[in-house]
């Protein structure tokens, strides 16, 4: 039986979790779909599905068989289209995790133009804050803040970010301004649960790092959460640009701290180490990195607030 397609029928059966479905999108009879899956399991020596009559998943060696055959297929596919020199336009699904806030401020407004120059290309989007492991849960690619140490992925610069120490008008006026990162050890600080740093806010100055331990008066692991808590006066939030600009330029935050920058950070599109990379990711890797330019619009409306303390 081949094995090819043997695999490619495993894929369809464990997306759509139906023999019979795999069978109608293949345009295949339904016992010839379990004739093909029975094949792999045989020729691998272990289950690939739980069978019961009303469910069908993937065993723990069936979910780590597919994202490995995925991933091969397509790859096969990549390299059909490099043999016969045809680059066609991408087609099909792609698989994206993205941060919550830098998802809905950001990447959906430029997911809507790309899907406007592709329009045979589908975007599966999900939004979360947590790494997801993009191998293991079948993503084709990710957007992450910062860079990763997972040698097994590639990562590719496509925008980055400065951070920036804001409080609204009404805070500084009833508590004072900070004028050294010192101060902060006795203001209500907004903390972001996911920081790296933890409860240590890291700045910068001739060359010198300042470090101070704050305590949070509210800590939360969503950016835009914090924003709004500072906009109504409960503290000083450190954020990105990407999140904070629009803020600041509404006058309703005022960065302080200027002269003590927070390190800049890059925002990266990251997918797996292949030796041919798929023409989705390719193509979506360089339309973000022409989309949001060397310096994006969040830094310049930061950078160019005339409210600076």
């Amino acid at each position: 039986m081949d094995r090819m397609t043997a695999m490619e029928v495993f894929v369809r059966v464990a997306e759509l979790q139906s023999f019979s479905g795999a069978a109608q999108d293949m345009n295949m009879g339904t016992p010839s779909v379990s004739k093909y899956v029975a094949s792999l399991e045989e020729r691998i020596g272990t289950r690939l599905f739980n069978r019961t009559t009303r469910t069908l998943s993937l065993t723990e060696a069936g979910q780590t068989y597919y994202t490995y055959v995925r991933n091969l297929l397509q790859e096969f596919e990549e390299a059909e289209l490099a043999a016969a020199s045809r680059q066609l336009e991408p087609k099909g699904t792609l698989r994206l995790s993205a941060p919550m806030s830098f998802g809905k401020l950001h990447l959906g407004p430029a997911l809507a133009k790309f899907v406007e120059r592709y329009p045979d290309l589908t975007i599966d989007l999900s939004l979360s804050d947590t790494f997801v492991d993009i191998v293991g849960e079948g993503y084709d690619m990710a957007i992450r803040i910062g860079g990763s140490a997972d040698s097994s992925l590639i990562s590719k610069k496509i925008a980055s970010s400065g951070l920036v120490v804001c409080a609204s008008p009404r805070y500084l006026q009833t508590n004072g301004t900070p004028k050294t990162p010192a101060d902060l050890a006795h203001h209500d600080c907004l903390h972001y649960s996911y920081l790296t740093t933890q409860n240590v806010w890291v700045f910068q100055k001739d060359e010198q790092e300042y470090r101070v331990t704050i305590t949070p008066k509210l800590r939360a692991n969503n950016g835009e959460v914090l924003t709004t808590a500072a906009e109504h006066h409960l503290g000083i939030v450190m954020q990105p640009c990407f999140i904070i600009a629009e803020s600041v330029t509404a006058g309703r935050l005022v960065p302080i701290l200027t002269d003590y920058c927070p390190q800049r950070f890059n925002i990266n599109a990251v997918y797996p180490h292949r030796t041919l990379v798929s023409s989705k990711v390719r193509v979506l890797t360089e339309f973000l990195t022409e989309y949001f330019g060397i310096t994006p619009n969040w830094d310049k409306q930061v950078k160019g607030h005339p409210h600076t303390v």
